[in-house]
């Protein structure tokens, strides 16, 4: 986990063990948004060959907080352009009478709808994967919900365990103090008016509950994780093989 130089959640995932052999160390990488990476932070990733990354934010996000890799040399930015927006966590943070519980509510029912609603981009992500087979980071502004569960289908596609699919979700939490200052320094009295801190942590913590929702959707309504990346994200038998492949060691 590395909290210095301007990143932000940024790590790379563990060589967890996998179908027929183990996901390659130093390939993947999982990160919050480098909005605020420095010249050393730039350097640091070059030095890894983190030269491309996948942003999963949507179009706003990405006009309000431009990602500086864009305009630096030897960076690669690749995008599917959305306008998605998740769930209503705007009304459970300005609603003063909110509470943790509603937070966490919302949370959960964001999670259900990711399979859905971020079925087109994560097929760009995939298959952008597919095309650079080269080492890339995947990140949105937290780099815990929509990267969460993107990371999640790589490995459960892997073969990885779920036992494991969770703990490299869950250390996000290992940021969590980074995140919670983020996330007042950004929004409080700006978007949401004033938020109790008690109300904001469900919000930016990485939660078991949550991906298991999100989990529930994919293998309840659409069979389990490779039917879901076939007839929902729209990757062909050849695609998933070569993904599979280019995660395993």
């Amino acid at each position: 986990m590395d909290m210095t130089d301007g990143f932000l959640n940024f790590r790379a995932v563990e060589p967890y063990a996998a179908d027929g052999g183990r996901i390659r160390a130093g390939w993947l990488y999982r990160s919050g948004a480098f909005d605020k990476l420095t010249d050393a932070g730039a350097a640091r990733m070059q030095s890894l060959d983190v030269r491309r990354v996948f942003d999963l934010r949507s179009d706003g996000e990405k006009t309000r907080r431009p990602s500086p890799l864009l305009t630096r040399d030897g960076f690669e930015v690749f995008e599917e352009p959305h306008r998605i927006r998740s769930g209503d966590l705007r009304a459970v943070l300005s609603d003063p009478a909110s509470t943790p519980e509603a937070a966490a509510g919302e949370m959960r029912a964001i999670y259900a709808g990711f399979p859905e609603a971020f079925a087109g981009v994560f097929a760009t992500c995939f298959r952008t994967l597919i095309a650079t087979n080269a080492p890339m980071a995947i990140h949105c502004t937290a780099g815990k919900d929509r990267t969460g569960l993107a990371v999640a289908l790589l490995l459960s596609l892997a073969g990885v365990s779920r036992a494991n699919v969770v703990e490299d979700y869950l250390r996000t939490n290992e940021a969590h103090e980074a995140l919670k200052d983020r996330f007042i320094r950004r929004d409080q009295g700006e978007d949401f008016g004033e938020v109790r801190v008690d109300v904001v942590i469900p919000v930016i913590s990485a939660d078991q509950t949550y991906l298991a929702t999100a989990f529930d959707v994919i293998e309840g309504r659409f069979g389990g994780v490779e039917p879901y990346l076939a007839d929902v994200v729209g990757l062909t038998a050849g695609e998933l093989d070569r993904l599979r492949s280019s995660l395993i060691a």
